[in-house]
Formats: C-alpha cells, sequence, structure tokens
C-alpha cells in the first residue's frame, strides 16, 4: 500500500489513524493517551492544510482541526490536578455547546465535579415556609449548591445560549432531586415517621425549578430577540408561559408565609404582561388587524405604567433581579413608535393606498371562474395555470354531486284534508228531488229502494278494488 499511495495521502490515513485512536481513549477516558493522540491527529491536519494547493482540501482538513479541538480541550481539564487552573466555568459552558450531543455528558460530569468540589464539605441549610431546614440528602444537596453556582456562571455567560444550556442542565438535575426526595417522602409516610424537613425541602427545589424553567423561558426570548426572522406569535407564547409559571409559583406549599416572595412574584407577573400585550399587539398589526393593534398599544401603555408603580414600592426585594425600569422605558419607546406606525398603516388603508392581504384574496377570489366545465361549454374560458398549480386547484369538471330535478310521476297518496273540509248542506234540497221522484214512478223507486243496500255494498267494494289497483296493480 506504500508504494501505491503518495505522501499526502499517507499523511492523511495517519491523521485518520491517530484521530480514531483518540476517540476510542476519550470515550474510555484515557485522557493523557487522548489527548497524545488528538493532538497528533491535529498537527498533521494543520500540515496538510498548509502544503495542499487545492481550496477544498485545505478547507477540509481545517474543518477537521476544529472538530478536534473541543475533545483535546475537554482532555487538558481533565489532565489537569485542578480544573480551575485550566480554565473558568464560560469555558467550559462554551466547550459544551461546541462539542454538542456527543460530548455534552462528559462535559456535564467535568462540571458537576468542579461544583461538588467546590461545596462538597459545606453544611447547607435552605429557608422556605417560615422555617429553616438542613438539607441532608446528597443529590438535594448538590442541586441547592448548583443554583448558588449557577448564578455566579451565569455573569460569565456571554450569550444566550450559554444561559439557556445552565438553566438546562440545572432544572434537569434539580427534578431528578425532587423524584428522590418524593421518594424518601413515601418511604418515610409509611413507616410513620416525621416527613415536616422533607417536604419544605421538596417544596423548596419547586421553586427552584419552576423560578429555574421561567428564566429558561427568558434566556429564548434573549436568544429569539436576536434573531432576524423572529415572529412576534413565538415572542407571545413564549411570555405566557412566563406568565404562568410565575402564577404557580404562590401555589407550592408554604410559598403563602414569606410574603416578600407572594409580593415579587406579583409584580413579575404584571411586569411581563406588558411586554405580552406588546407582542400580542403587534402580531394583530402584522395581520393588518390595525383597530385592534391600536387598542393593544393603549393597554400596553397602562400596563407598563401599572408595572412601574409596584416596582417602585419593591425596588430592595431580593428576587426582583432582571426586572428593571430601564426595560419598561425602552419598551415605552417601542410602543410608541408601534402606535404611530399603525396609526399610518390604518389610515393607508382607509384610503386604499395600501391594499391588504384581505383585499388581495378577496380580488384574486373574485377572478377565479369556479363555473364547472359542463355548464360553460359554449363559453371561452381563460384558466390561469401556473396560480392553480401554486394555489393547487383543479378545473372543476361537473358539479357533485348533481342537483335534484323534479320529474312528474303518479300520485301515491290522495288528498286526506278532502275530509276535514266542511261542505254545506243539502238536506233540502235532496228531499225535494226524492220527492219529484217519487212521484213520477212509484213503482221505480220502491224497486229502487229495495236495491239500495245492494248498490252501496257495490259502491264500497268497487272503491276498495280501486285502491288495490292504484296501489298493488291491476290484472290486465
Amino acid at each position: 500500500m506504500k508504494s501505491m499511495c503518495d505522501a499526502p495521502t499517507k499523511l492523511e490515513a495517519q491523521a485518520y489513524a491517530a484521530w480514531v485512536r483518540g476517540m476510542w481513549a476519550f470515550e474510555s477516558r484515557s485522557w493523557q493517551k487522548a489527548s497524545d493522540s488528538l493532538k497528533l491527529a491535529k498537527n498533521v491536519y494543520e500540515k496538510l492544510a498548509e502544503a495542499t494547493n487545492n481550496t477544498t482540501l485545505s478547507s477540509l482538513f481545517k474543518g477537521r482541526c476544529r472538530e478536534i479541538q473541543p475533545q483535546l480541550r475537554l482532555c487538558e481539564f481533565n489532565i489537569a490536578e485542578s480544573p480551575g487552573a485550566v480554565g473558568t466555568m464560560s469555558e467550559l459552558m462554551e466547550l459544551r455547546m461546541q462539542m454538542g450531543e456527543g460530548g455534552d455528558s462528559s462535559v456535564d460530569k467535568l462540571i458537576s465535579e468542579m461544583r461538588a468540589s467546590v461545596t462538597s464539605a459545606e453544611v447547607v441549610t435552605i429557608e422556605w415556609g417560615g422555617m429553616k431546614s438542613t438539607v441532608e440528602d446528597e443529590k438535594a444537596k448538590q442541586v441547592v449548591q448548583e443554583w448558588k453556582q449557577t448564578e455566579k456562571e451565569l455573569a460569565q455567560c456571554q450569550t444566550a445560549k450559554e444561559k439557556m444550556a445552565l438553566y438546562e442542565k440545572a432544572t434537569a438535575d434539580t427534578r431528578d432531586a425532587i423524584d428522590r426526595i418524593s421518594d424518601t417522602i413515601r418511604r418515610k409516610s409509611s413507616e410513620n415517621a416525621d416527613t415536616t424537613v422533607l417536604q419544605s425541602v421538596k417544596s423548596y427545589l419547586e421553586f427552584l425549578k419552576m423560578n429555574g424553567t421561567a428564566s429558561r423561558y427568558l434566556a429564548i426570548i434573549e436568544n429569539t430577540k436576536s434573531e432576524k426572522k423572529s415572529k412576534p406569535q413565538d415572542l407571545l407564547r413564549l411570555y405566557d408561559s412566563v406568565i404562568e409559571i410565575y402564577k404557580e409559583v404562590s401555589e407550592i406549599p408554604g410559598a403563602e408565609y414569606d410574603k416578600t416572595l407572594i409580593q415579587a412574584f406579583e409584580v413579575k407577573v404584571e411586569y411581563y404582561r406588558a411586554f405580552r400585550c406588546f407582542y400580542m399587539a403587534s402580531s394583530y398589526s402584522a395581520l393588518h388587524k390595525y383597530t385592534e393593534a391600536s387598542a393593544l398599544f393603549d393597554r400596553t401603555l397602562s400596563r407598563i405604567q401599572e408595572a412601574e408603580e409596584k416596582l417602585k414600592k419593591l425596588k430592595s426585594n431580593s428576587y426582583i433581579t432582571s426586572e428593571t425600569q430601564n426595560s419598561l422605558n425602552e419598551l415605552k419607546k417601542e410602543v410608541e413608535s408601534a402606535k404611530i406606525t399603525t396609526r399610518a398603516a390604518r389610515l393607508a388603508s382607509a384610503a386604499g393606498v395600501v391594499k391588504t392581504d384581505a383585499d388581495t384574496e378577496t380580488e384574486t377570489a373574485r377572478k377565479i371562474d369556479e363555473r364547472p366545465l359542463l355548464e360553460t361549454v359554449d363559453e371561452w374560458r381563460q384558466w390561469n395555470v401556473k396560480e392553480s398549480l401554486r394555489d393547487k386547484k383543479t378545473i372543476p369538471v361537473a358539479a357533485l354531486p348533481p342537483a335534484f330535478i323534479p320529474m312528474p310521476n303518479k300520485p301515491i297518496f290522495f288528498d286526506l284534508a278532502n275530509f276535514h273540509l266542511t261542505m254545506p248542506n243539502v238536506d233540502d234540497r235532496l228531499e225535494k228531488m226524492q220527492k219529484d221522484r217519487e212521484a213520477q214512478s212509484p213503482k221505480k223507486s220502491a224497486k229502487g229502494a229495495q236495491s239500495t243496500p245492494a248498490q252501496e255494498a257495490e259502491g264500497i267494494s268497487g272503491m276498495v278494488s280501486g285502491w288495490g289497483k292504484m296501489f298493488w296493480g291491476g290484472k290486465k
């Protein structure tokens, strides 16, 4: 094989072999061997990138170097006697995001070890529900200390994505700790043991989880705002989630004993309602519903004023950290600007200068002929094939199902209402006619009187047989 390959190919094969050995050692947690092999692979790829004149190969080799760098940096963190001597927590969080899903577990383990080494010997005490409690469960203790360490690490984060990663890791650990505490409470309850302290710790962990989840949503909002393709509807849903979580905080067992916490989260709800109202108005404005948008912008200003008044009363509250007056002032400026834009757009729409989407759809609907071809065979029709393909419209051939056509047919029922009609009384006339007949032919009338019952019977049977012929058909 050596005689069949040129020098660059041999070097590339050596670099790939070194990378495979390094990744095997990396997964086996042999950090020194992994570091040596990955360094060798990186150096070879760097030399190949410098030596080749092919820009495609050069970019490929440089990409391989960038892929190796996170694993190499993680090896350096693990090899060092003190992880803090190699880099800050900010570098670890950045490394975690660079490595993606493949190296998340390794970085998370290193972060946990760093946090544990800082706070393992401390006694953890919490205050919740009007009482102080010492946390004895190791997992719960680690989570409480993790949140304290997270607050310090957030100050080192430079992007919203780093904050999201921190909050996501901390909330996941908190959920695990809550499950573990719940199992302990169930076990001790079956033994009739006192679980007051454990209930207090569990409620405190619930508070940490909910507050961290809301903070994660706020980090997502910050990241979404930085993107150019963000829509008001996306931010509206996120603010809804934040408000719902802050409302649920006051329902945690023991929260009612802390008036400072209740007041702070009431202010938080009112604070973020102003932002939600603003993005709701922006959503209506994007849909060209300018009247509703204008009313919601006015409502936003009133909510901002209410939030400012409540925020001034709680300046020294320890729970209010990210809610500031400056943010409300910036929001107020955005509302004033959006109100002017909405008013101008509404006037332009009323004057017919600008066509809204609804007007365009109505005009297009008028142009499109929806009549079936069967009804317009004798007409020449112009069909826009491009628009029909774009809108996935088909040419209607016939109306289905067809309309009903009235057809003459043999009546099935007689006029039954005829028996309910009131007829004039003709008995006097009948008696007179009968007397005249008797006077003219007394013999015939007597003979006819004797045959009257037979005639009546014959008339009834004839009528019934007539009905039978009509309903069941007669013999021909």
